[in-house]
């Protein structure tokens, strides 16, 4: 008798497992209607009124929160789409002035390179940036000017890195 009590527990259990989750998604599937009263008050409700013409709503649910990873690759793909529009232009413009670069010159293109990109990967990955100035103190930069240094950072990376 006690295996058949245990057995009865268990299939009840598992029945509660696979069934609870089907009433949450019932309920996430609720209709929302909308109505306008004799009065002219607009109101919405999960139940369609019975008096009055009710509109069904077509709500769409969007996740309410971005993740900060997510947030970088759409910033990542803006920029990007931004790039491939200013590129032919920027490939133009390089064709015209385009004469022979020296090794010396190269070198020091490569390294303004490599410093942009050091530089906008640091300010990237780094949430609040430190300034020393000319008097020795610290300061913490604003959010609009890590932007604007981002910024430069980026139009050095265009400029340098070809």
């Amino acid at each position: 008798m006690n295996i058949s009590k245990n057995l009865y527990s268990i299939k009840n259990t598992l029945l509660g497992m696979l069934i609870l989750p089907l009433l949450f998604i019932a309920e996430s599937n609720a209709a929302i209607y909308k109505w306008v009263d004799s009065e002219g008050t607009v109101h919405y409700g999960q139940q369609r009124p019975s008096d009055v013409t009710a509109e069904k709503l077509d709500i769409q649910q969007e996740p309410t929160t971005t993740f900060r990873s997510d947030a970088k690759d759409t910033v990542k793909s803006e920029e990007a789409a931004q790039d491939a529009e200013q590129k032919p232009a920027e490939e133009a413009a390089r064709q015209e002035e385009k004469k022979p670069e020296t090794a010396a010159e190269k070198k020091q293109r490569l390294e303004a390179c490599a410093r942009a990109r050091k530089s906008l990967a640091t300010m990237e990955s780094i949430g609040r940036i430190r300034s020393k100035d000319a008097e020795g103190n610290y300061t913490y930069l604003s959010q609009q000017q890590k932007e604007a240094q981002m910024k430069q950072a980026r139009d050095l990376i265009k400029k340098y890195c070809y």
